[in-house]
């Protein structure tokens, strides 16, 4: 209903709210059998939780920044351009994302 509301409010046809959608799509299908995988192994294993989760998030991470890297031209995200231009570029964690995110926005051609 939401989107149904989405489409009429901004006049967008469905196809062009699916196609919002590819690129996230496209870092599910690698993320989700990686968590799949890496909740499998650490259960097996008998785990802490804290531990269980910290491994079960870093690689869904890891698989989600291949799927961007590796992305086709259907599948890459906007988010890069905008976000590049968005955030504060200060103190070390920031200097660091808009590294990385530059490298990804040469890598996409932005």
């Amino acid at each position: 209903m939401v989107t149904q509301l989405t489409v009429s409010l901004l006049g967008l046809g469905w196809g062009a709210i699916l196609r919002r959608h590819v690129p996230a799509l496209w870092a599910g299908a690698w993320g989700a059998p990686a968590l799949w995988l890496t909740a499998v192994l650490v259960r097996e294993a008998a785990w802490p939780a804290a531990a269980a989760l910290a491994a079960e998030m870093l690689a869904w991470s890891a698989a989600a920044a291949v799927a961007v890297w590796y992305a086709p031209r259907f599948a890459r995200p906007a988010f890069i351009p905008w976000s590049l231009a968005a955030l504060p570029e200060k103190g070390w964690p920031a200097r660091r994302l808009h590294f990385a995110l530059g490298r990804l926005a040469r890598r996409h051609g932005h």
